[in-house]
């Protein structure tokens, strides 16, 4: 069977959960690779570097 690029794509996104919980290096290491698959199959305009991106939320003391 051989699948479009946007039918990897969809299927690929069938496969993501939403996180409720800390965000990890492998988290954002998943989403650099996600990131980078979506610039190569040109469905975002450029390069982004996710870590850059990542909001650390810290509680207030």
């Amino acid at each position: 069977m051989t699948f479009t690029h946007m039918e990897k794509v969809d299927l690929f996104l069938g496969q993501l959960l939403i996180w409720h919980e800390k965000i990890t290096p492998e988290v954002i290491a998943n989403q650099q690779r996600v990131a980078d698959i979506f610039t190569q199959l040109k469905l975002i305009p450029k390069t982004i570097k996710v870590s850059d991106k990542v909001w650390n939320w810290k509680p207030a003391k």
